[in-house]
């Protein structure tokens, strides 16, 4: 259900600068882990491509020598991975597992006690 594969729930995508942040707001684990940011401010620590030139001499770190560009860019492949799983929950097969999904591990507090308890007998 994480991944937003199985048909049922929202979709997640991460964002990473978005957990970067909310998991490492001062930069702790950043500046431990990669040394060429550990004079990186925080305003700035979690998206060091968008320091300008004056910024990256004063805190020496220059993107694309020592800290390398984004590989990707977010906003595109969030937008591009998440068209492609909507398609798939489009399909019958994903609503019907979906729903098997749904049915097997999500009580209904409206069916009746004794129907939410009965175990289905096998066909003979």
């Amino acid at each position: 259900m994480q991944s937003g594969t199985t048909g049922i729930n929202t979709i997640r995508i991460y964002n990473p600068i978005k957990n970067s942040e909310e998991h490492d707001s001062e930069g702790i684990f950043i500046k431990k882990w990669i040394p060429e940011l550990a004079e990186v401010p925080v305003e700035l620590i979690h998206e060091p491509w968008k320091m300008n030139a004056i910024e990256q001499q004063f805190y020496n770190c220059e993107i694309g020598k020592d800290y390398p560009f984004p590989i990707v860019d977010i906003e595109e492949t969030r937008k591009y991975a998440s068209d492609i799983v909507w398609s798939f929950r489009k399909k019958e097969d994903v609503k019907v597992e979906g729903k098997r999904i749904l049915n097997k591990h999500v009580s209904n507090p409206n069916k009746p006690k004794n129907a939410r308890n009965k175990k289905a007998k096998p066909s003979q």
